[in-house]
């Protein structure tokens, strides 16, 4: 914990990590090979590794509530959002979804502006530290109505949900014709590949009758048995359906 902090900072970080890594198990480490600093950046805890140092970038940090806030300034056509669409919300219906990657956290809050009420999971312990944290001096009655964060796997708790999203961390760029942004190449130093996303996904279309997974737009499918899909300008929403559609959609 050495990026630019004075000792009461320090030990204010000590303090809060050990606090988070209490609620997390014990799940937080640190050795030579992580490279993962905590920092406090304007009251707020931050991450940062070593590969961000020496590339000029700025630390990880959460602001769930101005992402949820950015939206209401949106003038979002429903009919043309691809994610909309295909989760499948609907108005007054109060889907239920399981976010099982919050990762950034964009597309929960861009699901609860559509209407929805968002359980998000983390499976990252670092990850889940920032969240929990900036979580804990957020009031927000949107918020505090329509999400819910758990850090874990979904696959251990198996919550109840009309619609599971899954958007995987994937690292095979040989069919993009660009690599991804900045920000989620940091992300993927942090929380690295979702190697597992086969059998995550063959344990989701079990458990939920609607699961949609966000993909690059000219990837191939995760898995085979895709219904339909919905596209956007870089991004492709596939849904795979267990035997039935939610009511009012196709």
């Amino acid at each position: 914990m050495n990026y630019n902090c004075s000792i009461d900072e320090k030990n204010s970080i000590s303090s809060l990590i050990i606090n988070l890594d209490k609620q997390l198990g014990d799940r937080l480490f640190f050795d030579s090979e992580a490279n993962i600093d905590f920092i406090i950046s304007e009251g707020q805890l931050g991450l940062i590794t070593q590969t961000m140092r020496s590339q000029g970038q700025n630390p990880i940090i959460y602001d769930i509530a101005s992402q949820l806030e950015h939206h209401k300034y949106k003038n979002y056509a429903l009919s043309k959002e691809p994610l909309y669409k295909a989760i499948g919300i609907k108005k007054g219906s109060n889907l239920q979804v399981i976010d099982a990657t919050f990762g950034q956290g964009k597309d929960a809050m861009l699901l609860i502006h559509f209407g929805g009420k968002v359980t998000s999971f983390e499976r990252n312990p670092y990850l889940a530290a920032l969240i929990l944290s900036d979580l804990s001096r957020i009031k927000n009655p949107k918020l505090e109505q329509s999400f819910r964060f758990v850090f874990g796997d979904p696959r251990q708790l198996c919550p109840q949900g009309d619609v599971l999203y899954y958007d995987p961390m994937y690292g095979n760029f040989a069919n993009q014709k660009a690599k991804p942004r900045k920000e989620i190449q940091v992300f993927r130093e942090v929380v690295g590949d979702d190697i597992d996303h086969q059998e995550f996904l063959l344990w989701a279309k079990q458990k939920y009758p609607r699961v949609v997974v966000k993909r690059p737009l000219r990837s191939r499918p995760l898995m085979d048995g895709v219904s339909h899909s919905f596209k956007g300008k870089t991004t492709r929403y596939d849904v795979y359906l267990k035997g039935h559609t939610l009511p009012g959609f196709p």
